[in-house]
């Protein structure tokens, strides 16, 4: 079998085996096609970029409508990002971003609920001492 006659910028030689020019050599290492491989470049990542802009513009089936208000929401949120991830619904990078935004959520909430108990006791407790001092 044929390979490219080019090295690569480590030194190795090239194994490519199709789309050999006249001169042996591949769609990479050939200059005489280098327009046909910019061309080439430029559309495949113009073709990933409109998929990828398709995927944001597109919620995916069960997401849960707003953001979450309550822990209960949390866990409804993380449970959907957790099946839609493993079903391929949404990529692993959205995943994880969803996975950290609920525990950040989850720790101010639970911190807000903590500050508001806290609020309640030093109230109850300036209640009681007024009591105590009457």
């Amino acid at each position: 079998m044929t390979h490219c006659t080019a090295l690569k910028l480590d030194g190795t030689p090239c194994q490519t085996s199709f789309g050999l020019s006249g001169d042996g050599r591949c769609l990479q290492h050939d200059s005489a096609r280098e327009s046909i491989t910019r061309d080439a470049v430029e559309r495949s990542v113009q073709s990933r970029a409109d998929k990828k802009a398709l995927q944001r513009a597109i919620l995916p089936n069960g997401i849960p409508n707003g953001p979450p208000t309550t822990l209960s929401g949390a866990v409804r949120y993380a449970a959907w990002a957790m099946h839609s991830s493993a079903t391929g619904a949404i990529d692993a990078r959205t995943a994880e971003c969803v996975a950290k935004l609920v525990t950040a959520f989850v720790s101010a909430y639970k911190t807000r609920e903590l500050a508001r108990e806290a609020m309640a006791l030093r109230e109850e407790l300036e209640t009681l001492k007024r009591g105590a001092a009457a």
